[in-house]
């Protein structure tokens, strides 16, 4: 425990090497697939967090109060400080597009790569080193199988149709046999054409994130409808 609190030049030394080598090894995951957050932003939010951490143990020798003084020294709020203000740099990466939401993986690895930090900067180096190798293996590893499952993808069509009863069509018996799931949302009067619009939401499922042209789905709709909007979200 004395080590911990009172550590020498040369744990000192070892602690933010650790961290910086953690955050090092993280941070080469995301540079290679191209995040602006990579190699040298994990570095350093490691080693800060290690720094802040090693400040906070040298400081608990004076946790307290002395009887002259009338101020308690909490030395816990700097790492806390810390981990909150790496809450906040996360929130700001966080984008929405639709019902596309990206940084998310970025942001959590900025917080995972804090608390590292914060391991080795305590001297916790069975801890930290676990913690390392679980995130690499979650970052390296995982996104594989990430992949593979499946993920909704959606679209609203805006249909036209000969037929002069002004009644929506059934989409369902058309497409469900495919693996597309309809939803009727409302049929409008567009004087431009003359004709009576009907616009459906279509739900799908796709092994990748990214929008991929369902190209069975608009040739099914071309060979019945005329296809006035067809918009992928």
């Amino acid at each position: 425990m004395d080590a911990v609190l009172h550590p020498s030049m040369g744990d000192i030394l070892l602690r933010l090497l650790l961290a910086v080598i953690a955050g090092g090894v993280i941070g080469i995951n995301r540079e290679t697939q191209g995040h602006s957050a990579g190699f040298r932003t994990t570095i350093i939010l490691c080693l800060a967090s290690a720094l802040a951490m090693i400040q906070a143990n040298i400081l608990m020798s004076l946790h307290g109060r002395a009887l002259d003084s009338f101020v308690m020294l909490d030395t816990m709020r700097l790492p806390l400080g810390i981990l909150t203000g790496v809450g906040f740099i996360g929130a700001g990466i966080i984008f929405k597009n639709a019902n596309h939401i990206s940084g998310v993986t970025t942001a959590a690895t900025f917080w995972v790569v804090t608390v590292i930090g914060l391991c080795f900067g305590g001297g916790q180096f069975f801890l930290g080193i676990t913690g390392t190798l679980i995130c690499i293996v979650v970052l390296y590893f995982f996104k594989k199988i990430d992949f593979k499952l499946p993920r909704d993808q959606h679209a609203l069509v805006v249909l036209v149709t000969t037929d002069k009863l002004c009644v929506p069509p059934d989409l369902s018996l058309l497409i469900q046999p495919l693996g597309y799931q309809v939803k009727f949302i409302q049929a409008f009067w567009e004087n431009t054409h003359s004709m009576m619009h009907y616009k459906y939401k279509i739900t799908w499922k796709t092994a990748t994130e990214h929008c991929i042209m369902p190209n069975k789905l608009i040739s099914c709709l071309n060979e019945h409808y005329q296809i006035v909007s067809f918009e992928q979200y």
